[in-house]
């Protein structure tokens, strides 16, 4: 099994933690999304902080463009942050 590897540095610690985030909301297992397979934090031999999320390669190519993987990071941040307002409504009702 083929597998990519997302390697995100220390300043960008905030998309790593909602890319993983959003990959470990209920019901994120579907055809359509890659498979995440975990995430983990390391040092280089040098040093410097990486954090990596493990998923299936998709052979198609990639995303790529900083202002791309901007637009996609704030997109799921924002369906992360809706999906915790819809759990607490849900929450809430039931009450």
């Amino acid at each position: 099994m083929d597998v990519a590897i997302k390697v995100f540095t220390a300043s960008q610690q905030a998309y790593f933690v909602n890319e993983r985030d959003i990959y470990l909301l209920p019901h994120m297992d579907h055809e359509s999304v890659v498979t995440f397979f975990g995430a983990e934090e390391r040092v280089t031999p040098e040093g410097n902080v990486q954090y990596l999320l493990v998923m299936s390669y998709v052979p198609q190519g990639t995303l790529t463009g900083e202002c791309l993987c901007v637009c996609v990071c704030v997109m799921l941040h924002i369906i992360k942050v809706w999906a915790q307002v819809f759990v607490m409504f849900i929450i809430l009702t039931e009450l």
